[in-house]
């Protein structure tokens, strides 16, 4: 009786070479050797694409916005709005001038600064400035409502002698 040889199949490797590199039958510096000029220029063909991020659709993202400039008496306000006359609509003109503003230098900073009297005790003109701070983020609204993004519009609040109502005053910079 003939016994049947049986032969490896074809496609398995041969003793020894099942571990010994990236490729079948290849030593460790051959295999290596094959990749390098694949992972070069790999490396050269990233290196000119551009990465998308932020920066891609708005130039400004990510840069801050410049230190707030403390504000004198010489510098004359945008827009000064009583708060005591809730019958005056202040939003067209507000429109109008970040409009203004925005066209002079689009990267403009508002200040948007509650100021109030400076009579009675430091308490009370807290609480003055606490009545009109919901009014200042109105105008904040607004303003960023017109295109203006947030890290560029400041609140602030003061006290000033000689002032004989509540008002919003909105300065640039």
């Amino acid at each position: 009786m003939v016994t049947p040889q049986i032969s490896p199949a074809p496609f398995s490797l041969p003793r020894g070479r099942e571990r010994s590199g990236a490729r079948v039958g290849l030593s460790p510096a051959q295999a290596s050797f094959g990749t390098a000029p694949c992972l070069l220029a790999l490396l050269l063909a990233v290196a000119g694409c551009k990465l998308i991020d932020q920066r891609t659709f708005n130039p400004n993202a990510g840069k801050l916005p410049a230190p707030p400039v403390v504000i004198g008496p010489s510098a004359p306000p945008l827009l000064t709005i009583r708060v005591d006359d809730p019958t005056l609509s202040y939003e067209p003109i507000l429109r109008q001038q970040v409009a203004a503003a925005l066209a002079r230098k689009p990267d403009v900073v508002f200040d948007v600064v509650t100021v109030v009297p400076a009579t009675g005790t430091p308490a009370a003109q807290t609480a003055a400035a606490t009545g009109v701070i919901a009014d200042a983020r109105q105008v904040a609204r607004a303003i960023n409502n017109e295109g203006v993004d947030d890290p560029r519009i400041h609140l602030a609040a003061r006290s000033e002698p000689g002032l004989a109502a509540r008002e919003i005053r909105v300065f640039v910079h």
